[in-house]
């Protein structure tokens, strides 16, 4: 019959063809996604993530089989220095390579399994390697000759987020913000962003300024140093192979919770070392480290006012969050209380220094490249 199934299939205006497809059989592979390790497409990248982890099992393998005290060596102080500055090459590497990463996506995109990072987070992590290269200066003996011969030692130990920092976008934790996560997976990577976030936190005040301060007064040991690059090998794990993992991540190698988990790992690599260093950190350097963390959460940094900051930024997590949006903070403004505070805290431990020097102090009387 006229609408029988056979007559449908037969009828000649009827019949399914076939769509056409929009890529030619003769046409070359896509290969703008091209992630195989041996290949000539992203190679810079490549090598430097291949020289990125050959340093880093190296440093490791040094420090498990060094003891504490013999890490004042002259040669050991470069491989920190020179890991950080691969992992910096790397970073810039992927945001001259990876151009289909978003540049407008609010959040940071890292927590997730549905989303991949933003550029504004791989540059933001730009800043957080520098931080660290500069620490693996400071920390030597000889690199921190180097360090108070320049003008960067005032800034680089009390100011780099009011000055360095304003150069770089801040991307948040939002913690209400799962990043569009299965429902499976919202719970995990809700309670992955507030360990983040808080970790940002506590790094920022007791693993950054506070053992700066014990730097800067000299009041460091072989022993203390030992630990300090510990904790450097540890933020060199979360900084570099983080994005790494979530590479792996993306293309499906790992399963999120995995790649995740082993991210959070990393704060173990510096988060032990900072609590095995805390006995040898003055009194009055904690007491100072803690009244910073206080102004920052009371009266904001980077002159956003108490609980005025528009993102639950990693290095200013904010508990009143407004949004998730990128910032870019300008360069000149209304200094915050945490600035002031900064301030401060400079002036007296400069002059408490030039008082041990005018005292006979150690730095008073050598002119040649200390040992300890």
């Amino acid at each position: 019959r006229p609408g029988s199934l056979k007559h449908v299939v037969s009828s000649p205006t009827t019949q399914m063809t076939p769509r056409p497809s929009s890529v030619s059989s003769s046409s070359p592979p896509e290969t703008g996604n091209d992630y195989r390790l041996v290949s000539r497409r992203y190679v810079l990248h490549k090598g430097s993530g291949v020289a990125y982890c050959v340093l880093w099992c190296h440093l490791c393998s040094l420090l498990v089989r060094t003891s504490l005290e013999s890490y004042a060596v002259a040669w050991f102080w470069h491989y920190p220095v020179l890991l950080h500055a691969v992992g910096l090459l790397q970073t810039l590497s992927a945001l001259l390579s990876f151009r289909f990463l978003p540049q407008k996506q609010k959040s940071e995109g890292f927590f997730g399994d549905r989303t991949t990072v933003s550029k504004s987070f791989v540059k933001e992590n730009a800043f957080f390697i520098l931080l660290c290269v500069f620490a693996s200066l400071y920390v030597s003996p000889k690199g921190r000759l180097l360090v108070r011969r320049s003008y960067l030692e005032i800034p680089g130990i009390f100011f780099p987020f009011q000055t360095l920092r304003r150069t770089f976008p801040k991307t948040s934790f939002e913690r209400h913000n799962v990043d569009k996560s299965t429902a499976r997976n919202a719970g995990f990577f809700r309670f992955s962003k507030y360990v983040a976030s808080y970790f940002y936190l506590f790094g920022k005040h007791y693993v950054g300024f506070m053992l700066n301060y014990v730097m800067f007064l000299d009041e460091d040991d072989a022993r203390f140093r030992g630990y300090f690059y510990w904790i450097l090998l540890g933020a060199g794990y979360n900084l570099t192979f983080g994005i790494f993992l979530h590479t792996l991540k993306f293309r499906k190698k790992l399963g999120p919770k995995t790649a995740v988990g082993a991210y959070l790992l990393g704060y173990a690599i510096s988060g032990v070392p900072t609590v095995l260093i805390l006995p040898r950190v003055p009194s009055k350097v904690f007491l100072l480290a803690t009244g910073g963390l206080l102004a920052n959460l009371l009266g904001g940094s980077s002159g956003t006012g108490a609980g005025g900051g528009k993102s639950h930024s990693r290095d200013e997590p904010h508990p009143n969050n407004n949004g998730n949006t990128i910032q870019r903070q300008p360069f000149l403004r209304r200094p915050s209380a945490f600035s002031l505070y900064q301030l401060a805290v400079a002036a007296f431990l400069l002059a408490k220094r030039r008082g041990a020097l005018a005292s006979g102090g150690y730095w008073a009387t050598t002119t040649t490249t200390p040992t300890y």
